[in-house]
């Protein structure tokens, strides 16, 4: 982990400012932009939008994942300035999550406490479903198949899972398709 990169993203933070960062680095495409919500020794929570300026969703990512920081260029100043102008001013859950010691610990919690439908990256691999429970080193979960129906229960070591996502349009999109299975299931 470089721990420059830790510093310009915890500086980012603090100041409330919009960040890109570049998680891929044989693919200079590969960067995300948003504002850090929480970081602790290993981890980092980011507010993510798409480059043009739509909220993507939450995610923690590894800092050893970081190859670059980028605060103040052209990009991040045009994309705050669209924000600023659509009255989408970064949208923050920092208070929830900074008195908790690790980033994972306060995610977890909150995504718990709100029953919030959460995807988990392995690798390429993707698993939807909503927090059973969890502790310091791994998280259980009721997993949701392709369709939002039931898929049995699962549990994931934290320092395993490449990204934890929450709050975005895919979580949405599964929490439509439990309802509409509810739904179904009722007409039956």
């Amino acid at each position: 982990m470089n721990h420059y990169y830790a510093y310009l993203l915890e500086q980012a933070m603090e100041d409330g400012e919009l960040v890109s960062v570049n998680v891929d680095p044989f693919d200079p495409e590969g960067i995300i932009v948003g504002y850090v919500e929480a970081i602790d020794n290993t981890h980092f929570l980011m507010s993510e939008y798409m480059p043009w300026g739509e909220f993507d969703s939450y995610r923690i990512r590894k800092l050893e994942g970081v190859y670059s920081v980028f605060r103040g260029e052209e990009f991040e100043n045009r994309l705050t300035s669209v924000l600023h102008f659509r009255g989408q001013d970064h949208l923050r859950i920092r208070p929830a999550l900074r008195k908790k010691a690790t980033v994972y610990g306060a995610v977890l919690r909150y995504c718990h406490m709100t029953n919030q439908i959460a995807t988990v990256y392995l690798g390429m691999q993707a698993y939807n479903g909503r927090l059973l429970g969890y502790n310091d080193l791994k998280f259980d979960m009721d997993m949701m198949n392709y369709m939002g129906q039931p898929d049995g229960q699962d549990y994931f070591v934290i320092k395993e899972v490449d990204i934890f996502q929450f709050g975005g349009g895919e979580e949405r999109m599964f929490a439509d398709l439990e309802k509409l299975a509810g739904k179904q299931e009722n007409q039956s």
